[in-house]
């Protein structure tokens, strides 16, 4: 009997030679993929990231328009204001209006002296300090989309009927006072304030801002006339003079603050 073992046909070999080049090509992609993890140009791992985020990171997007803040968040040094008065002087319109048959009162609490209208502040959300002043492009400022609201309102009135805008509200980043009118729904584009006009008169932590045009929107032109049976309002006439004033206050550390920070 021949003990001699029956040799191992050669196909055997190629498919242990094939398994062999398969483990090594899967073993340098595995290895290729560690090494490019370190680096620091990671576009396809990025891409990758965005398909699979959050389904509501859109709503966020479009709720902060600013990817560089977070939500709610404020960037080191952010200058903001804290406005505890705002102030609407109609010396420039009250005379002509009257003339007119146009008077002007305010709604409880606000306030007048004279031609002072003294608007109560309610809430000042958001008002970045750079907002009304000279910035500089390089230092890559920011603007808020802060808000001031006010409580009472103003009153126009003549001897055909009346108009009332309650709960004024100033939304800075587009620069109008909005308001609410009794048998319409949301608010009306009152007045447009003319920013760039207005001059800044700080002193220390006070906030101050004051001149600022108040101007008649098309849109309240046609309410005013049409609710009060006058032809005394136009399109960008401007109604009074509006001042601002406030707290001033940094979120968070200054810019030269985080520079000299020690790096983790």
């Amino acid at each position: 009997m021949d003990d001699a073992k029956p040799s191992r046909p050669a196909r055997h070999f190629w498919l242990a030679g094939i398994t062999l080049l398969v483990w090594m090509l899967v073993g340098g992609w595995l290895l290729a993929s560690s090494i490019s993890d370190d680096s620091d140009d990671p576009p396809e791992v990025a891409a990758a990231t965005a398909e699979a985020r959050d389904p509501g990171a859109e709503r966020l997007e479009e709720a902060n328009p600013n990817p560089s803040r977070p939500e709610g968040g404020l960037g080191p040094g952010d200058c903001l204001v804290d406005v505890r008065g705002t102030r609407l002087d109609l010396t420039r319109s009250r005379e002509e209006l009257e003339k007119r048959g146009v008077y002007t009162s305010t709604v409880w609490p606000t306030t007048r002296r004279g031609d002072n209208v003294a608007l109560t502040v309610a809430t000042s959300y958001r008002v970045n300090c750079l907002e009304f002043g000279p910035v500089d492009p390089e230092a890559g400022t920011i603007y808020l989309d802060g808000y001031i609201g006010h409580r009472g309102g103003i009153r126009f009135a003549t001897d055909s009927g009346q108009l009332e805008i309650r709960r004024p509200r100033i939304n800075v980043s587009n620069g109008t006072l909005d308001g609410y009118v009794t048998g319409f729904e949301g608010t009306r584009p009152f007045f447009n304030l003319w920013w760039s006009q207005g001059v800044r008169a700080d002193s220390g932590d006070t906030f101050r801002l004051q001149g600022i045009p108040v101007v008649v929107t098309r849109e309240a032109a046609s309410l005013l006339n049409q609710t009060l049976s006058t032809a005394a309002f136009f399109p960008g006439t401007v109604i009074g003079e509006m001042a601002l004033a406030g707290t001033i206050r940094l979120a968070g550390p200054s810019a030269a603050d985080e520079a000299e920070r020690p790096a983790p």
